[in-house]
């Protein structure tokens, strides 16, 4: 809200500005020089102090204590699926669902991103609003699509194939053998079939083929619910006291 603010006075700033009585300019010429930015380049105080209130009320945003998580989640690929992955997908699934039961009638199946979308670690200890920017920088708006159980075993078969712990929301239970078969397939415990209808939330890069995640544009509906990835992460934060998410069922290799 504050950075929203801080942009609109701005721009409100620059069209009073641009509002005086107009004349005519013309531009004959136009001269400039390259200055290099360098660790040893002075900061000029009369800008520092315009911006120093900005500053301080950004900080106190940013540095807000959210929650408070048990073990330190690091972004991996030693497992199926991750700590931090699980939570950023549950965490999602618990925030848009209801959005989209208000708008459709119906509720999300489950929810998916990508691997790379994690930008950093949630180290243990407090969680910041700040840690939040930090592993979703992107203004990614949450999208729920229309897929058939044929589609969701495309999905399947791209988790299997990329072998990343793509993040994936615990109504999913995909279990597969060492040769990467199949062995169970459930969503909300229950095995996929493949002429039912399921409803998979992920964002709109994702639904747009970003990281090849071309099932999607398979989709027989889509839904935009008008709310941000990192949004759902930080409201979802505000509503729990610890985080305490670990690798699980929800994608596991069978020995």
């Amino acid at each position: 809200i504050f950075m929203k603010k801080f942009f609109g006075g701005m721009f409100l700033l620059f069209l009073a500005l641009s509002s005086c009585k107009s004349k005519s300019y013309f531009t004959h010429t136009i001269q400039g020089e390259q200055l290099e930015i360098t660790k040893e380049t002075q900061e000029d105080e009369v800008i520092m102090d315009y911006l120093s209130p900005f500053r301080y009320h950004l900080n106190k945003y940013l540095d807000k204590v959210l929650a408070y998580n048990k073990e330190t989640m690091i972004k991996e690929i030693s497992a199926l699926n991750m700590p931090i992955g699980n939570f950023m997908a549950d965490a999602i699934y618990e925030e848009a669902d209801p959005y989209f039961l208000k708008i459709r009638k119906r509720h999300i199946d489950f929810a998916m991103f990508n691997w790379g979308g994690i930008r950093t670690e949630i180290p243990k200890g407090e969680v910041t609003t700040r840690m939040i920017y930090q592993i979703m920088p992107f203004e990614n708006q949450l999208v729920v699509v229309e897929l058939t159980g044929d589609t969701l075993y495309e999905l399947a078969k791209y988790l299997i194939d990329t072998k990343y712990p793509h993040p994936i929301s615990k109504q999913v239970e995909l279990t597969i053998d060492k040769k990467g078969e199949i062995i169970s397939f459930l969503v909300n415990k229950k095995p996929v079939q493949r002429k039912k209808r399921y409803f998979v939330c992920t964002y709109d890069y994702l639904y747009n083929g970003g990281d090849r995640m071309n099932f999607f544009s398979k989709g027989l509906s889509s839904t935009y619910i008008n709310y941000e990835c990192r949004d759902a992460l930080l409201n979802y934060l505000k509503k729990v006291d610890t985080l305490d998410f670990r690798t699980d069922h929800r994608f596991t290799l069978k020995e």
